[in-house]
């Protein structure tokens, strides 16, 4: 039995498969959830391209 909430919106420049085989698990309180991963978080924040985007990218990169 399956037993949760699984939420997936599209994503702006990522596929279905790249959002779920990019995913990281986390922590959501006591819950242990799945997040976007970074590489697909920064390749999403590029194809939206505004310019708080690109300082978000900038932020995240050494």
């Amino acid at each position: 039995m399956i037993r949760g909430i699984v939420i997936i919106t599209r994503l702006t420049g990522l596929t279905d498969d790249e959002i779920l085989n990019g995913r990281i698990e986390g922590p959501f309180g006591d819950l242990t959830v799945h997040y976007i991963g970074k590489e697909s978080f920064i390749k999403n924040k590029r194809a939206i391209g505004r310019n708080k985007d690109r300082a978000d990218i900038d932020s995240l990169q050494p």
